[in-house]
């Protein structure tokens, strides 16, 4: 590698799921081969490619396809496939944890080691995705890996439609975004598709900030039996590779198994006297205030696993849970998050009311105003509890 590139290639694989372990593997092998004799350095699979997408339903005996993080056979299996090719892995799996279950994600080095596990934070519950009967909300907060080849952030499909998840990630250095999904059809309304709605939501986490996004869907029809009949979901695929501006540099079609591939330069990312500027330029104050009980000193860390995607906060007023300033050239972008939740009592069921407020401002006389602070975006997130 030149003096001062900082070359990674990605990948994101899609295919149809079978409800049998070995076979979908031995799928997911099969594509991961492909993807490094393409060059791939990072290969993303689909979530939970072990079997099908089992939360159409809820049914007790599922829980039986739950197996604990450590030494789990499919993680272990893909150690010995990253060390072989000398890739890294995200694998998606459901996770027993003594008597939680979470739907997580264990980050695979391409030297073989396991760099640790994120845990889905955002549980859809609705007709055909039925998540919270099986997985915990995640305790692991938004996470980054330093992996050999590049900073990662992993969310979990869900986690994809909330800005403050991407966010998070970035502000704690993720130069690259990925994304493992399940998502198709709605069971309960065959004229609804979020296909496009799901890209661009994903595009515009890219563009906001400043990086490569990569997203791995399944394809084909899958039918679940549940106690009120059987459930069909057709799985839309369009996984896809986004740039830094938000741009699809490679996606896939809603049918086909494919194996997508896309070429990035990180240095000239963090160079970039523009696009560097919404991550690092202008770090953003260490602590805040934060509400009593929240720490010893009533103050959380900048972006701690508590101040960004902890579940149950104190009754009171409004949280702030992350605050921060960027400056991009003249202007300055302005980014106010500010939680509370929902939980609804045994159900664990939470829900956000989100309220966006998006200001631009251009002039082209910024040049002349020189360092003046100009509010470039200003984003405001409400949770209503």
């Amino acid at each position: 590698m030149e003096k001062g590139k900082r070359h990674v290639v990605v990948s994101a694989l899609q295919f149809a799921c079978t409800d049998d372990i070995p076979t979908n593997l031995a799928t997911a092998e099969r594509l991961v081969r492909a993807a490094h004799e393409k060059g791939a350095n990072i290969i993303l699979i689909q979530e939970l490619f072990e079997g099908y997408y089992f939360c159409q339903a809820q049914r007790e005996d599922f829980f039986q396809r739950a197996k604990p993080y450590k030494d789990h056979p499919t993680i272990q299996r893909m150690q010995k496939l990253a060390k072989e090719l000398g890739v890294v892995i995200p694998v998606s799996f459901f996770e027993e944890a003594n008597n939680a279950h979470y739907n997580s994600v264990a980050i695979i080095d391409a030297d073989g080691t396991d760099l640790g596990l994120y845990r889905k934070s955002h549980i859809p519950d609705g007709p055909g995705y039925q998540e919270k009967f099986y997985f915990n909300p995640g305790d692991t907060g938004f996470k980054v890996f330093q992996t050999k080849f590049a900073k990662i952030g992993v969310g979990i499909c869900w986690d994809q439609w909330f800005p403050e998840a991407a966010r998070a990630m970035v502000l704690q250095g993720a130069e690259i975004l990925f994304y493992p999904t399940a998502i198709g059809s709605e069971p309960q309304d065959e004229g609804l598709d979020s296909c496009d709605h799901w890209q661009r939501v994903m595009q515009g986490h890219a563009g906001a900030n400043v990086v490569p996004l990569v997203a791995s869907n399944r394809i084909g029809k899958e039918m679940i039996e549940t106690e009120h009949g059987n459930s069909e979901i057709t799985f839309y695929g369009n996984s896809f590779i986004a740039g830094p501006t938000g741009e699809i540099v490679a996606a896939a079609n809603d049918k086909e198994e494919a194996v997508l591939i896309a070429h990035f330069d990180l240095g000239v990312l963090l160079i970039s006297p523009l696009f560097s500027s919404p991550r690092y330029h202008r770090p953003p104050p260490k602590n805040f205030a934060a509400p009593p009980g929240q720490g010893d000193d009533g103050t959380l860390p900048f972006c701690s696993n508590e101040a960004v995607s902890r579940y149950w906060l104190p009754p009171g007023g409004p949280e702030l849970s992350m605050r921060g300033y960027y400056s991009i050239g003249s202007s300055c972008l302005v980014d106010h998050f500010f939680r509370r939740r929902v939980v609804q009592s045994s159900t664990f069921c939470s829900f956000d009311i989100q309220i966006y407020f998006l200001f631009f401002y251009l002039s082209l006389l910024q040049p002349k105003i020189g360092s003046s602070l100009i509010p470039n975006i200003c984003l405001l997130t409400i949770h209503q509890r």
